[in-house]
Parts: structure tokens; C-alpha cells; sequence
């Protein structure tokens, strides 16, 4: 059963940690610096890391609506896609940083 906006039921603790039991991180505990993305998600599930790496976690969520915009300017299909952000460890540019399109 889910809520009536499509929320699956659950407490806070299942929401930060998961099945897994890794935790999750949220805007409020983040680690103050790393190689933050703005990232999406197709309908196969396949994530894109679509801007980044941003030194901050703010500054990624900051850029998250821009980067949208952008990336349906250039494939429609990007404004059905699930968007957010994402920590990763890496230093690989984002596909629309790669095409200089940001």
C-alpha cells in the first residue's frame, strides 16, 4: 500500500538507511564537501550524472533546476525523468559539462 502521492509507507529510519542498511545521505547531513552531481534517471533505470562534480551539496541542489532545463533544451525526454543529485567519488565531468553545454 503507498499514500495517495505515491509514497511508499515507512518510517524516516527505513527512508535514510534502506533496505541495505547503508545510510543515505540528506541535505542536512552531507559531507560539507565532495563530488556532488545533479543527476537523473530514465524509465530503465539507468542514472546520469547530468552536471558535476560541484564541491558542495548545495550548490549541486542550487543548479538542479538549471540543469533540467538545459539538458530538455537539448532531448524533450529529459523533462519526464526523475532528477536529483548524487554523491559520487570521482572526478569525471558531467554530460553536459563534457559538452560544454553548461
Amino acid at each position: 500500500m503507498s499514500s495517495g502521492l505515491g509514497f511508499a509507507p515507512g518510517t524516516k529510519q527505513e527512508a535514510l538507511y534502506g533496505q541495505s542498511g547503508e545510510h543515505i545521505c540528506t541535505p542536512e547531513d552531507c559531507p560539507p564537501i565532495g563530488e556532488y552531481y545533479v543527476s537523473c534517471i530514465d524509465d530503465d533505470g539507468r542514472v546520469f550524472l547530468m552536471a558535476g562534480p560541484y564541491r558542495t551539496h548545495g550548490l549541486a541542489l542550487a543548479d538542479e533546476r538549471r540543469v533540467c532545463l538545459k539538458a530538455s533544451d537539448v532531448d524533450g525526454r529529459a523533462w519526464f525523468m526523475a532528477w536529483g543529485t548524487c554523491r559520487k567519488d570521482s572526478r569525471e565531468p558531467g554530460v553536459l559539462n563534457k559538452f560544454k553545454l553548461i
